[in-house]
């Protein structure tokens, strides 16, 4: 079962997604490679537009899907905004200086229904992906690839239907599955490495009182200052010492989602900290 945990910090997520959507100028205008050669002023210009117009599209799909798909809110969500904005850049990055303007808002309207399709597959399928980094990077990456050789505006197939452009999909494609194999190899080797010496996941003990208390001794989230302590933001049900995983169950609350109160002991096991001989008995997560 999916556990939906209510976000912490809604306006960092908003400053670090503009960070991200500001790096993401440098690293598209600066991938041109050139300053000083002719017609060097009009590329950078058209790359900054489509970047524009690609990340402005996304943010616009994935906000009208979440506000439209969603049976149990219809709300506007700004953090799907911002992971639109977010996968509109990723997927112009392939195409930014070669497609026209309205071709960039294209890949980027499209690009905002691939990420909310691929954020529901992951979460459907238990992958533990908290920033939706996988619909953003894998979904938004592989449909910017895919779309070049349809509106590259010299000889995209949109434009120019001759064995060139066919030849740019067979090789945008092939590009596409070296890219897949060398992440996959090496995603295996890092954490392959990192789960047989027991480090890729905290335990459960450590997991409840949160890695800020146990590794740094200090609450990262001032819950007091809003009214809500952790304990009534998440439901725990299940005693830790018969069961590996804690199971969360949302509860209808006024308008909005909120979660049950912990029960008395995992109340008291949040205020005080977890010992390290807890830790080290505590039964470690298993992978979602």
């Amino acid at each position: 079962m999916s556990i939906k945990i209510a976000s912490s910090a809604t306006a960092m997520s908003t400053l670090g997604g503009f960070i991200i959507v500001f790096g993401f100028f440098a690293f598209n205008l600066l991938s041109h490679g050139s300053l000083s050669e002719t017609n060097d002023g009009s590329v950078l210009g058209l790359i900054a537009v489509n970047c524009i117009l690609a990340s402005s599209g996304a943010s616009l799909t994935a906000l009208m899907y979440n506000r439209y798909s969603d049976k149990h809110t219809h709300k506007w969500s700004l953090l799907s905004a911002i992971n639109g904005s977010l996968v509109g850049m990723v997927s112009i990055s392939a195409g930014a200086s070669t497609v026209y303007p309205y071709g960039a808002f294209l890949v980027g309207l499209v690009a905002g229904v691939v990420y909310s399709l691929a954020a529901k597959l992951v979460e459907r399928n238990r992958v533990d992906d908290p920033l939706n980094a996988i619909a953003v990077h894998l979904g938004g990456g592989t449909w910017g690839i895919v779309s070049v050789p349809f509106l590259d505006s010299d000889h995209g197939l949109f434009y120019k239907a001759n064995i060139l452009s066919m030849w740019l999909i067979g090789w945008n494609l092939c590009g596409l599955l070296v890219i897949i194999i060398w992440t996959l190899i090496w995603a295996a080797l890092i954490f392959g490495i990192m789960s047989a010496l027991n480090c890729l996941r905290v335990t459960s003990a450590v997991e409840r009182q949160g890695l800020d208390v146990v590794q740094h001794g200090e609450k990262a989230y001032p819950y007091e200052m809003t009214g809500r302590s952790r304990s009534a933001s998440m439901a725990t049900v299940g005693d830790n010492r018969g069961q590996t995983d804690d199971v969360q169950q949302p509860i209808a609350e006024s308008n909005d989602t909120a979660y049950a109160t912990v029960q008395e002991e995992d109340d008291r096991s949040l205020k005080e900290p977890v010992s390290m001989s807890q830790i080290s008995e505590a039964d470690p997560v298993s992978a979602v």
